[in-house]
């Protein structure tokens, strides 16, 4: 994992939040719900890796894991997106 990107990655899901925020801040469903826990949850595990780099702990195997997770967590976020987005159409 890229310092560059996944400082430029984390950013992006910052920005991505704050404006998702201000965006749906009428949107009540529980999908739209899961979706921001899932973005806010991911947003976590990667300030945790990048925090983690920054104070130098020892590598274990977290710190290969972590981004993992963190993917994880995004992508399902766009997954709850989407299928939020099909059933309001």
């Amino acid at each position: 994992l890229s310092w560059k990107g996944a400082l430029w990655g984390f950013m992006a899901l910052t920005l991505g939040i704050i404006l998702g925020v201000f965006i749906n801040a009428d949107d009540q469903t529980p999908l739209a719900s899961l979706r921001f826990a899932l973005s806010v949850s991911a947003w976590c595990v990667y300030a945790l890796v990048l925090l983690s780099r920054q104070l130098q702990r020892v590598r274990t195997r977290w710190t290969t894991l972590l981004p993992i997770v963190g993917f994880i967590l995004a992508l399902l976020a766009l997954i709850v997106e989407i299928y939020r987005l099909n059933i309001s159409v």
